[in-house]
């Protein structure tokens, strides 16, 4: 995967912009923490070796997060002829959880889910058999870029 990210070819002149574009291209996969390119010369100036030191990024990601929505309502009092404000507060999250550079072949797999608890708005017709909002996304594959 590399060798076919670099614009350097074996024989050809090297110059400052192949290395950048090189270093540029790597660092667009995503996969690597640090790149290095060094140039060694051996006496003789036209030739030069080109040595490529990459350090991999973590495999694992993990992220997660949290909230809290405040939503403001107008309800009917008891006589249905008066309206109040009421103050809902809903907590809500989300986690999230991926694996890339799959065996070696900068592929990826993600998993995705969120959380989002809301308060019964119809304090008339409790439902106890209501669960919580909930949405997750199964893991998916995708070609990391």
């Amino acid at each position: 995967m590399i060798q076919r990210e670099l614009q350097l070819k074996a024989g050809a002149p090297l110059g400052l912009e192949e290395l950048t574009e090189s270093r540029r291209r790597l660092s667009k996969l995503g996969l690597f923490r640090r790149i290095q390119i060094s140039v060694i010369s051996h006496g003789d100036p036209s030739l030069r070796d080109v040595i490529v030191n990459v350090e991999e990024a973590p495999q694992t990601t993990i992220g997660g997060g949290g909230g809290l929505e405040v939503d403001r309502r107008l309800t009917l009092t008891g006589t249905e002829t008066t309206a109040r404000d009421v103050y809902e507060f809903a907590p809500r999250g989300f986690f999230e959880i991926g694996r890339r550079n799959l065996g070696g072949r900068d592929r990826s797999v993600n998993l995705y889910t969120r959380l989002s608890l809301r308060p019964n708005s119809d304090q008339a017709k409790p439902n106890p058999s209501a669960s919580p909002n909930t949405a997750s996304s199964a893991p998916t594959v995708s070609r990391a870029r």
